[in-house]
């Protein structure tokens, strides 16, 4: 599995269940249980991980950016600068108005 990146070569990607793994996310029962549920849902296997509580969005984009060799920021943990936040739709509307 491979992703283009800004060149159009390819980046090696690992699979995200071996992310899922090796960062302890799930435990190798809980992979295989969504992986049994994946015979009768077309779901993607995070999503099947998250439905059965087994998994967080967070975990699913940290293991997401992990698999594409991007980094990752929490954004729970980063300051967010006033000038650079993108304007909300009131503040564009009031901006139109």
């Amino acid at each position: 599995m491979h992703s283009l990146n800004s060149n159009g070569g390819r980046l090696p990607q690992r699979k995200i269940s071996g992310i899922f793994l090796s960062e302890g996310m799930v435990a190798q029962e809980q992979l295989d249980e969504a992986r049994g549920l994946q015979k009768t849902d077309d779901r993607p296997i995070g999503k099947v991980l998250i439905s059965l509580g087994y998994l967080t969005y967070e975990d699913l984009a940290l293991a997401l950016a992990k698999c594409l060799n991007m980094a990752y920021s929490k954004l729970t943990e980063t300051e967010v600068v006033p000038d650079t936040r993108t304007p909300t739709v009131d503040h564009l509307v009031s901006c139109l108005r």
